[in-house]
């Protein structure tokens, strides 16, 4: 950005990218799924698809405690845009993920999650105002289509499905302790009017894999996971590291990083707070603060 002082690099996520958050919920075993048309059934090559995978627990092999079905209509090389297709998803015999479980909806689609329309829209500025930076980031991430819904191992759903786009359905049982702990969050100063957020969700457990019923044949294995089944995290942020801490956001993060608009720029100290909320609405202890211009 050649206007900024001093020059600054901005990055606004492509929609390929936000697909990769979503693919990252899928789980580790892939079920049997079938698209039809009718009784029909569709050939693998065809714009609409589907993907339905189960995840287990780290330290539970036999044990599946999510549930994602991923899908999608798309065709690279048509020249159609937005031409809706009516799908009615249907599942059976799915794990009983217990009375509390819930399920999201997310979708990506040229209609509610374009960034590169936004920017069609105010004119194609060769250089865009921190507020219109701030616009196309909140269109980046995918698009919850409801709050958290009941979950049943048999149901089925109407979703309507642009061209092109992606639907994911993301279930979980409820966990029995919110959250971990945010780490790690580094926060770097882009120009005076944005500051770069960033953490880490990963931690590291012991489980033990019992392998049979001899007790020399009892593993404890390192474990490295992540927080899953997030609604959001929530970022906050004060002028003094024990103040009062207020959101700085409207909009649920899904990533692991965030660009704040700082829409009243001065030198002053910023700290920031990041903590992770799921679906529940849970919410896990707050990460120790961080300061930029300290």
């Amino acid at each position: 950005m050649n206007l900024t002082k001093p020059k600054s690099v901005q990055l606004v996520r492509k929609p390929v990218l936000s697909v990769m958050g979503l693919l990252s919920l899928l789980g580790s075993k892939q079920i049997n799924s079938t698209v039809l048309k009718g009784k029909q059934v569709l050939p693998p090559d065809s714009n609409i698809g589907v993907i339905a995978t189960l995840f287990n627990k780290p330290r539970d092999l036999t044990h599946y405690g999510e549930v994602a079905i991923m899908i999608y209509n798309s065709n690279d090389t048509a020249d159609m845009i937005n031409n809706n297709v009516s799908c009615n998803l249907q599942w059976c015999h799915l794990p009983d993920l217990g009375k509390n479980a819930v399920m999201m909806l997310y979708q990506l689609d040229n209609i509610r999650t374009n960034p590169y329309d936004i920017w069609q829209k105010a004119g194609r500025p060769v250089y865009p105002s921190y507020k219109l930076f701030d616009q196309m980031r909140n269109a980046m991430d995918s698009y919850q289509i409801s709050k958290p819904i009941p979950y049943t191992h048999a149901g089925n759903l109407t979703i309507s499905i642009p061209l092109p786009s992606v639907v994911l359905l993301h279930a979980c049982e409820k966990p029995l302790t919110p959250p971990s702990k945010v780490t790690s969050v580094r926060v770097k100063l882009i120009v005076l009017e944005q500051v770069m957020i960033i953490w880490n969700d990963i931690q590291e457990r012991l489980y033990t894999l019992v392998t049979d019923q001899i007790i020399k044949n009892v593993h404890v294995l390192p474990c490295v996971y992540s927080n899953r089944c997030l609604l959001t995290y929530e970022v906050v942020t004060s002028d003094k590291s024990n103040g009062s801490y207020t959101p700085i956001h409207t909009t649920n993060i899904q990533f692991t990083l965030h660009i704040h608009w700082v829409t009243d720029p001065n030198t002053n100290p910023i700290y920031y707070k990041v903590r992770a909320v799921d679906y529940w609405g849970q919410t896990g202890e707050y990460s120790d603060a961080a300061c930029v211009q300290c």
